[in-house]
């Protein structure tokens, strides 16, 4: 299993990368600190390489949460 945070690292000459769940996309920023806080600890289930050459997807295994703070 890899992390999101390990599976950028394994592709250090990437154009762009994406990550995906529930059929949703978007594009991240490696070098974004805010950005790998808070994808970067997600466990990636599937990596498949784009369209275009050097891009890839990372499919990881749960959708991103939000806190709700109740009134």
């Amino acid at each position: 299993m890899l992390t999101v945070r390990e599976a950028i690292n394994l592709l250090s000459g990437a154009k762009s990368v994406g990550i995906s769940w529930g059929g949703c996309v978007t594009d991240i920023d490696p070098t974004n600190e805010l950005e790998m806080d808070a994808y970067g600890d997600y466990i990636v289930t599937h990596l498949t390489s784009g369209y275009e050459k050097e891009t890839y997807e990372l499919q990881i295994a749960m959708k991103p949460m939000r806190a709700v703070v109740e009134p």
